[in-house]
C-alpha cells in the first residue's frame, strides 16, 4: 500500500512516532482519534497476517512511484 503524506512519515517507525508530535489521523471526521502508535500497530499486523507492504511518500513523488510499481507489476 502506498501512503501519500506531507508529514515526513517514511516508515512505520515514523508513523508510530507520529503521536508524539501531537498529530492525529483524520481528526475532523473520525469519531475517535487514531494515533500513530495504534495505526502503526495495525499496519504491522496486516504485514504479518496478509503479507501487505506499506510504502510512504511525499505527494510530489506519488505519481512516479505508482508508475514504477505498475510498470514492474505488469512488466511494461
Amino acid at each position: 500500500m502506498l501512503v501519500e503524506n506531507g508529514d515526513g512519515v517514511v516508515s512505520l517507525d515514523d508513523l508510530e512516532g507520529w503521536v508524539e508530535g501531537g498529530k492525529s489521523f483524520n481528526r475532523r471526521r473520525a469519531r475517535r482519534r487514531i494515533y500513530g502508535k495504534r495505526l502503526a500497530r495495525a499496519c504491522r499486523t496486516m504485514e504479518e497476517r496478509y503479507g501487505a507492504t506499506f510504502l510512504f511518500c511525499p505527494p510530489e513523488e506519488c505519481a512516479r512511484i505508482v508508475t514504477e510499481l505498475l510498470t514492474r507489476r505488469i512488466g511494461i
